[in-house]
């Protein structure tokens, strides 16, 4: 506590360990005065071990990339054998706690949520063939305003650029959020974290991911063989349309998955806008094609109708403040009328009575006797 890397970054409290076992603390940028976060790996770790060659992989790759969904690495390096870099502090709650407090979310909340995701996971891929290797409620910061953020590109790697660190018959991750291909040990591409952010849209309907139950070992061969629950088997109000996407995301063979994040972000953006997933409608028996036909205008006139209540409650609540502002005018018009009135009245009366003396004085003159 109180170190100084780069006679800028100070270390403050710690916050937690991270997935590479690097430490992580909340830390203050001294020349811009703002909030940042600080992760440092064990001091004992040598620059030749595979967690060391994964961090600053990692490092490198993630502080290439710039994205809104993304948190951003500001800077990195090695200071008295400590190894460290620093990102962005973003004001939220990591997914695994956002979920401790809502438990399962909603079919348009997940949607949104996952979308942001996908298009931060397509940039990565597009610009660098970035595979996050670890998509899950752990890396996953749920920002100021409800903004899906990814984080610890710690175990990322560039097909492009680190070919050499394959990894293979070695697996990396949570074992309950990895795909199949982690679980084997086998090479990965966009593909596994396609199939990984699939488990993650399913534990956000439903509450807890597909395979949960058993030892790690267990669990990563449910993922290479079991198949799982449909999501709208375990929560009814789930679309057939939401089910079926996802259900594509986690199919067991990479080749019959989504193949690019293209085709992801493009059902989302259905799912959203109450239409059938095209990319999937293709290969869908008639019956469940039109049944998701019938949800989506299904959908559509439920938006309607929440539209149109939604419009008459504030009718009628722009009724009731006109009604109110004219009472309170008419209220200030009467008050002002009756203190008018009383004035004048008054002012009446006091003329009246004035008179009235006058009147009397007179005709007292008029009996005074004369000699």
């Amino acid at each position: 506590m109180g170190h100084i890397f780069k006679n800028k970054f100070e270390v403050k409290d710690k916050k937690g360990i991270g997935s590479l076992n690097e430490t992580i603390y909340h830390g203050h940028h001294l020349e811009l005065d703002r909030p940042i976060i600080i992760k440092v790996l064990p001091e004992s770790a040598d620059m030749t071990d595979e967690i060391t060659q994964r961090f600053l992989r990692g490092i490198k790759l993630a502080a290439s990339l710039r994205h809104p969904n993304i948190v951003a690495v500001l800077d990195a390096g090695e200071e008295n054998g400590m190894r460290f870099f620093v990102t962005n502090h973003e004001q939220g709650f990591y997914l695994n706690e956002y979920l401790e407090h809502r438990g399962q979310l909603e079919e348009m909340e997940s949607v949104h949520l996952v979308q942001g995701l996908a298009e931060a996971l397509e940039y990565a891929w597009d610009e660098q063939k970035i595979v996050h290797r670890n998509v899950c409620p752990n890396t996953i910061l749920i920002a100021k305003g409800n903004v899906p953020m990814l984080t610890d590109f710690g175990l990322a790697k560039s097909l492009g650029t680190d070919a050499k660190l394959t990894l293979q018959g070695y697996a990396v991750g949570d074992p309950l959020y990895m795909s199949p291909e982690q679980a084997k040990g086998a090479v990965v591409d966009l593909r596994s974290d396609i199939y990984c952010l699939g488990l993650v849209f399913y534990q956000l309907l439903t509450g807890k991911p597909p395979f949960s139950e058993g030892t790690p070992v267990e669990i990563m061969q449910a993922h290479i063989s079991k198949p799982h629950a449909p999501v709208n088997e375990r929560n009814r109000r789930v679309s057939d349309a939401c089910s079926a996407v996802i259900d594509k995301m986690l199919r067991k063979d990479p080749d019959e998955r989504y193949q690019s994040w293209k085709e992801v972000v493009k059902d989302y953006n259905a799912l959203l806008n109450a239409k059938p997933p095209a990319a999937l409608s293709k290969n869908l028996p008639k019956g469940v094609k039109e049944k998701i036909r019938r949800e989506s205008i299904d959908e559509v006139e439920r938006k309607y109708k929440r539209e149109m209540e939604h419009l008459k409650l504030e009718l009628a609540r722009d009724a009731k403040r006109r009604f109110k502002r004219n009472m309170i005018i008419l209220a200030i018009v009467v008050n002002a009328m009756i203190i008018a009135a009383f004035f004048l009245y008054m002012d009446w009366k006091k003329n009246s009575d004035g008179a009235a003396g006058a009147s009397r004085d007179a005709e007292n003159t008029d009996f005074i006797p004369t000699e």
